[in-house]
């Protein structure tokens, strides 16, 4: 059985969402980094372009050091595997106007999901995994809206939502 309650975060995943219940912040493991790390040459063309694109956003916030390297070649390896299979049922299509089968059919006529459905959809998990370790989903980006700003003043969501925020103006 895994922890109880929420994974942690790296110190510089909390910094970026800053730290609204005042809790201490996970410091405990830092590495120096003074460049960007470089890319397994295992990697595949579409991943390495992958890790083009996004390791130096990731190395600048300080959440990609060489400690991180086989994580992030995964989430490169994950996504490129899920691009290929992506192209694999589009390649399917007779033509650019019908879209492809997904299905065939088995030779005791039932009907079937072709392989690379359910190898673009596990890559997929595993891309999404990886990419929260990372901040790379919205959702690991931001922890929850906690305010909303009217006329240039903050109320907390909950008294939005009550509409106290509306009745102090008008008292």
């Amino acid at each position: 059985m895994g922890a109880r309650g929420p994974a942690k975060k790296p110190a510089e995943l909390e910094a970026l969402h800053g730290n609204p219940g005042h809790r201490r912040i996970n410091e405990k493991v830092q590495f120096e980094q003074k460049e960007i790390p470089k890319a397994p040459p295992w990697l595949d063309g579409v991943a390495k372009k992958e890790w083009k694109r996004l390791a130096p956003k990731i190395f600048k916030v300080g959440l990609l050091t060489d400690a991180d390297v086989a994580v992030f070649a995964a989430y490169c390896d994950s996504y490129s595997q899920w691009v290929h299979a992506v192209k694999a049922i589009q390649a399917s299509a007779p033509d650019k106007k019908t879209p492809p089968s997904l299905t065939f059919e088995t030779d005791k006529g039932y009907k079937q999901q072709i392989p690379e459905i359910g190898i673009a959809n596990n890559a997929k998990k595993q891309m999404l995994a990886f990419a929260r370790e990372f901040g790379l989903t919205p959702s690991s980006r931001l922890d929850k809206v906690d305010a909303v700003k009217t006329e240039n003043e903050t109320v907390s969501i909950m008294d939005f939502i009550k509409g106290k925020a509306q009745y102090e103006k008008a008292g």
